[in-house]
């Protein structure tokens, strides 16, 4: 191809993955600035990530050169060290969308265009795989939209991380060019991809890599460059300068996991591992097939099905390979098969699958034999900080896009391009999530549920926003996951200190004391023993969110223990502590397990 043909069919292939985007996620780009896609819990945390990254950024680049240096211990979960590292740090996705946040302010701005991204991005990055690989065009545009528009994305419309896939099939696509050409430049932006995909996510720094080994081996093969030491040479100079970019990157996880803090039980892993049946299950986002299940025993994070239409183009590529290939001459015949690019991925995605699987493979629940994850957990350290072996699922995914190509070309090559058409067609009314529900209002039990998402943030924080820098605040009802997440997001708005925090894990102790602080109205001196010993220095009480009419005394308990008014706003008024003798040291005073009582 010219290479005026290349960039326009490219520029083509953008643009209707950018359109699909929008119309298939409908109606995120009508409230950009107001509504996020899914519930109000992961995507909020995410957006406190995303604006303490760029807060930090943002100050750095206005020539604060320090700003950076606290960057790992965050606002939340006060006084615990390293709470950035309890979840994802998303400082690539932040980069990303620096120059918006600089122009806007405006967070849910921009995570709606990150998330948007995701979509065209791993749907490019797939068709230009796609095309290096089949050289046919239509072919390929068909296995961008497998990938970009995979059914499990719609698993993880609330994990932006999990979503941010994009860089693997361009990560592929260097390694693809550097076998075949032995040209420097696509490793180097290979190397770049790998990086930035392992930091956009922290399951695919550990889950990407081994298949990423595992087609460059194969690509390497395939262009009779297995013996090839100068190839060899750039591609460890490469992976060392993969791993020794990541390092600093991964040293704060290491340190929050030699606590213990973020380790995962087995029970936890087995879980979150995709089951057998899973391999046939939809999520309930999509319309054509999805719908409630007949039991709650699998998470959605198990329903890995890929969609019928991939499966079926790329099972015809694994036919027409191994076809060709035994046609061949007996003693060049596995040669062949092997060298088959549908066969090869048809492999990689068997070895996804089996991995989605977790450490057991279970069918309905029951244990059949163990899985090759626990392998890997073994010799991959740091692996049992992951909960969720299912996530293996958007590698499977890539892998059968690019063996259904293969199907694709096939097709293409016999009667043109209207049956692909139609595939593509059956397979976006196969995958369709639109209308996506957006601003789900999540519920704690016990409490009253939350009124819909303020933009901009309650009046209160204005005020909370005018306290000294020192200011540590702690906001009452604590410990409930949909009160805790609103208070994370809206610290973006005054980034004091705060004991409140939601994240992936939590520190020991958080919540014990928690629980003893919802008991304010019944066990009264206990509770007030959990808030003096949380180092607080301020509380702001959201009377509206208790159960009536508990919310006015517990302010009525907050004075009566010496605590002054200095502002209120609605339903919510803020409290400013008198000194206490065990300020600044939260575990000297930790409620016993027996003296909380369930709300």
């Amino acid at each position: 191809m010219s290479r005026a043909f290349s960039l326009r069919s490219c520029a083509f292939a953008l643009l209707f993955y950018l359109l699909l985007t929008l119309a298939l996620t409908w109606p995120v780009v009508a409230h950009l600035t107001t509504r996020v896609p899914g519930d109000l819990g992961d995507p909020l945390l995410n957006m406190w990530i995303l604006g303490w990254d760029l807060d930090h950024l943002a100050r750095f680049g206005s020539g604060e050169l320090g700003a950076l240096h606290g960057l790992w211990n965050t606002n939340i979960f006060y006084p615990t060290p390293l709470t950035l590292a309890y979840s994802e740090h998303l400082l690539p996705l932040a980069v990303q969308v620096l120059p918006v946040y600089l122009l806007s302010h405006s967070l849910v701005l921009c995570y709606n265009l990150l998330f948007l991204s995701t979509f065209v991005l791993s749907a490019l990055g797939t068709y230009l795989l796609a095309r290096a690989l089949t050289q046919n065009a239509p072919a390929a545009f068909v296995a961008g939209l497998f990938y970009g528009f995979a059914l499990y994305r719609l698993v993880h419309l609330g994990h932006l991380q999990v979503l941010s896939s994009q860089w693997m099939p361009f990560a592929l696509l260097g390694l693809w060019r550097f076998a075949e050409t032995r040209r420097i430049l696509p490793l180097i932006g290979a190397a770049l991809a790998l990086l930035v995909q392992g930091l956009s996510c922290g399951y695919y720094l550990f889950f990407f890599p081994p298949f990423a080994v595992a087609f460059t081996l194969w690509a390497l093969w395939r262009h009779g460059r297995l013996g090839d030491v100068v190839c060899w040479r750039a591609l460890v100079l490469a992976a060392a300068g993969v791993v020794l970019a990541a390092l600093p990157f991964v040293l704060p996880y290491a340190r929050v996991h030699a606590t213990g803090v973020i380790a995962r039980t087995p029970q936890e892993i087995a879980l979150y591992s995709a089951d057998v049946t899973g391999c046939l299950r939809v999520d309930r986002a999509v319309r054509l097939w999805g719908g409630p299940r007949g039991d709650g025993t699998i998470p959605n994070e198990g329903d890995i099905f890929p969609g019928l239409v991939p499966l079926l183009l790329a099972t015809l590529g694994f036919v027409l390979a191994l076809r060709n290939g035994w046609s061949t001459a007996a003693t060049l015949r596995w040669r062949v098969v092997l060298g088959q690019p549908a066969v090869a991925f048809a492999l990689l995605a068997v070895a996804a699958t089996s991995l989605a699987f977790g450490p057991t493979v279970r069918f309905a629940g029951h244990a059949l034999v163990p899985g090759p994850y626990a392998l890997l957990s073994h010799l991959l350290p740091g692996m049992d900080s992951l909960r969720v072996p299912a996530r293996f699922a958007m590698i499977l995914a890539l892998f059968v896009a690019l063996a259904a190509a293969e199907g694709a070309r096939a097709l293409a090559a016999r009667w043109r391009g209207l049956v692909l058409l139609t595939c593509a067609a059956l397979f976006l009314v196969e995958c369709t999530p639109a209308p996506l529900r957006t601003n789900q209002i999540l519920r704690d039990h016990g409490l009253r549920k939350l009124p819909a998402l303020e933009l901009p943030a309650p009046p209160i924080y204005a005020d909370v926003a005018r306290l000294p820098g020192e200011a540590i605040l702690i906001e009452l009802p604590i410990g409930a996951l949909a009160h805790d997440v609103r208070a994370v997001f809206y610290s973006t708005v005054h980034w004091r200190r705060l004991v409140n925090g939601y994240s992936g894990a939590e520190p020991r102790g958080y919540a014990l004391r928690a629980a003893a602080l919802l008991q304010a109205p019944t066990q009264p001196e206990t509770a007030w023993a959990a808030l003096t010993a949380s180092g607080a220095t301020h509380v702001l009480n959201h009377e509206d969110a208790w159960r009536r009419p508990l919310g006015p005394p517990v302010s009525d308990w907050l004075a009566s223990h010496g605590a002054r008014r200095i502002a209120s706003a609605g339903g919510d008024v803020l409290f400013e502590l008198p000194a206490a003798e065990h300020r600044n040291d939260p575990d000297s005073v930790s409620p016993q397990p027996d003296s909380i009582q369930a709300q």
